[in-house]
């Protein structure tokens, strides 16, 4: 693929600190959930350009895995329902 992103373009998402996913926090730490993580928005695409990447916590990107961030919320969303039917029973 395709390698357009800089270092300079990866030190200022780093620099301002937070996931451009989830709006955490993010930390360079090893080894946290929240450890700042390089993500292809479009997995399928193998290229590293500006439109096509993102910082993210390491979690977000290990949990989002190769689907869309559409999808990934669609099944959190369900895991919340079915969550909340089992606290009521």
């Amino acid at each position: 693929g395709k390698i357009t992103i800089t270092k300079q373009w990866i030190l200022d998402r780093l620099e301002k600190g937070i996931c451009e996913a989830t709006g955490e926090k993010l930390t360079i730490e090893p080894r946290k959930p929240n450890t700042a993580s390089l993500d292809r928005i479009d997995s399928s695409n193998p290229d590293y350009t500006p439109e096509n990447c993102r910082i993210v916590t390491w979690q977000f990107n290990n949990m989002r895995g190769a689907y869309s961030d559409d999808e990934f919320i669609r099944v959190a969303k369900q895991l919340e329902k079915i969550k909340k039917k089992s606290i009521s029973w």
